[in-house]
């Protein structure tokens, strides 16, 4: 009889086979991020959210509200100050929506997505407001704008929050739209100053394009880290193939390792059916459990099953592996 030896200290990772879609012969996935660092890319999107709430409040209103002069011209003219306003707001119920628990965490990514180019357009439309001239730079004439603060946006947000380089690549494109869509809104509403149309793809348009570049290539490598770690994982990961019975204490499931030659039997307990009710608790239930795995693996009967491994899930959930 073989036995194995682990250290419950550490935790395994158990990974349920998810049927594939209708139609197709094989399992596909665009997002390949491990449970824990999903849930990592949801808080890194309220971070992002609250964050640019802070900053928009500080680049935009802090300094009217300090001077009498802009707070004279806040509230001669309320209708200019709306769209930072509202992307405030926005930001802060992406914030809010990414917080509450019963939504998927995939929805929660999109969300964040859908709010990177609506923020991005809140940026540009404050940003791009009644511009009657282009900076100049002594004898060499006009310089253009300046690149907006959606440059920056895009670029955090695309470094911060992992998502597929497709996907991210078509939401940075969006959001740079916001720039060039935003000051010709302002030319057709003529309060914009017409922009000859080179100059106009120079300074509008190409930087923005380079941005997106740059966007696309940090969220492939950020997003690559997260996909080695999850194979990384997988290495040392039983992935549950099939379910072969339920009861009250767990379930038993027919399973796969990368390191045994056949497929085993792995049955799951869940803590809870154990008395497992706080950590001091849960501290003796492990090592009761671990003496009780090792006593089964002792013993040397035609009528008991050889114990492969044991140990506790990344989910606190209590295994053993068997023939």
């Amino acid at each position: 009889m073989r036995t194995m030896t682990t250290d419950l200290d550490s935790r395994a990772t158990l990974i349920r086979d998810a049927p594939a879609p209708s139609g197709s012969g094989r399992q596909t996935s665009s997002w390949t991020l491990p449970p824990d660092l999903l849930a990592e890319a949801v808080l890194r999107v309220r971070s992002s959210a609250l964050l640019y709430a802070l900053a928009f409040f500080l680049a935009a209103f802090l300094p009217d509200l300090i001077a009498a002069e802009g707070r004279s011209r806040l509230a001669s003219d309320p209708g200019r100050s709306f769209p930072g306003v509202l992307s405030i707001g926005v930001a802060l119920m992406v914030a809010w929506l990414a917080s509450q628990p019963g939504l998927s965490s995939r929805l929660k990514l999109y969300a964040g997505l859908a709010f990177e180019v609506l923020g991005s357009f809140g940026i540009a439309t404050m940003e791009y407001q009644h511009i009657t001239a282009p900076i100049r730079q002594g004898d060499a004439g006009t310089g253009g704008f300046g690149l907006s603060w959606v440059a920056a946006f895009v670029l955090l947000f695309s470094v911060m929050v992992p998502i597929p380089p497709r996907i991210m690549l078509l939401s940075t494109a969006l959001s740079v739209a916001a720039v060039p869509l935003s000051y010709a809104a302002g030319v057709a509403l003529g309060t914009n100053l017409p922009l000859a149309p080179d100059v106009f793809f120079f300074t509008l348009v190409f930087p923005y394009f380079i941005i997106m570049i740059m966007a696309y290539v940090g969220s492939r490598v950020v997003y690559r880290l997260g996909a080695a770690v999850r194979e990384a994982r997988e290495m040392g990961s039983y992935r549950l193939v099939r379910r072969l019975g339920e009861g009250g204490m767990g379930e038993v499931w027919r399973a796969q390792h990368r390191m045994l030659a056949r497929p085993a039997a792995i049955k799951l307990i869940r803590p809870e059916v154990l008395g497992a009710r706080d950590s001091g608790s849960r501290e003796l239930l492990v090592r009761r459990f671990e003496r009780e795995a090792q006593a089964t693996a002792l013993m040397r009967s035609a009528h008991t099953m050889a114990l492969y491994d044991f140990g506790v899930a990344d989910d606190g959930t209590f295994y053993y592996v068997m023939e």
